[in-house]
């Protein structure tokens, strides 16, 4: 009896120091992709701070993107995303860009490539009670094969909005989000989610727009006010820890009815 406790003990122990060790091991992430999106606040605590009760908050949702793309065939004519918040902090109201220091609005400005050219800026619809933008959308107006037809433009913008080496809408990124604050808390946290996006290069055989998904992994979301503490690790190396020892004694137990006469 006393060399079974002696096992149990060291099963136990032995259970959660491996709890501990798997608890603490790295999160392996997807390979980044070619196009990312953040909306991260440009500052080092990474979140929007709270506002007074229906004052205006304005987010940044900025693009990084490959350099080498920037006024080729390859780069990007536009885009489309989704946005979700809680409705009982944050409310939808408006999304802008198409205008000086957005990004692909620069592109078109900088490289004097034609005012027929500028982006156009849409929104599918706005969900205010609800907390949701849906259908978010700016392309460049006109693009295409000259060859097809001489009034379409074939280059596409490349480069980053911020935070290092930006090339186009330093000032405003690739959009900017607008919302009412609806919480007299000040303190009140609202996760920024970006959702279902998307990217628009052209069709290399006809200068088409062709859309490619933008993975979870290359989205940077956003939170207003600092985010709750996640749940600390040894919490669920100890419920490990717990279930395998009462495992073990169950198991005991069903073993010694068995050998009994």
């Amino acid at each position: 009896m006393r060399g079974r406790k002696y096992v149990l003990t060291l099963a136990v122990a032995l259970t959660f120091v491996l709890g501990l060790i798997v608890a603490s091991l790295p999160i392996v992430k997807a390979a980044p992709g070619d196009v990312k999106l953040n909306a991260v606040y440009r500052t080092a605590s990474g979140y929007y701070p709270g506002q007074g009760y229906l004052s205006w908050l304005y987010v940044t949702i900025d693009i990084e993107s490959p350099y080498g793309w920037d006024l080729t065939r390859d780069g990007i004519v536009g885009y489309d995303f989704d946005v979700h918040v809680d409705p009982a902090v944050l409310r939808p109201w408006s999304a802008h860009a198409a205008n000086f220091e957005y990004f692909l609005y620069d592109f078109i400005d900088w490289n004097m490539l034609g005012a027929s050219h500028y982006p156009s800026i849409l929104v599918g619809s706005v969900d205010q009670t609800g907390g949701h933008f849906y259908d978010i959308a700016e392309f460049i107006m006109g693009y295409g094969f000259p060859e097809i037809d001489p009034a379409l433009l074939d280059d596409a913008a490349g480069g980053n909005s911020y935070p290092e080496d930006y090339w186009y809408g330093f000032g405003n990124g690739l959009c900017m989000l607008r919302f009412r604050v609806m919480s007299t808390d000040a303190s009140a946290y609202s996760f920024i989610d970006i959702d279902d996006a998307g990217y628009w290069t052209m069709d290399p055989s006809d200068g088409t727009g062709v859309r490619h998904a933008i993975p979870d992994a290359d989205i940077t979301d956003g939170h207003y006010n600092a985010p709750p503490a996640p749940e600390f690790p040894l919490g669920a190396a100890m419920e490990v820890g717990l279930i395998v020892a009462v495992a073990y004694i169950w198991w005991t137990r069903r073993r010694k009815l068995k050998e009994m006469p």
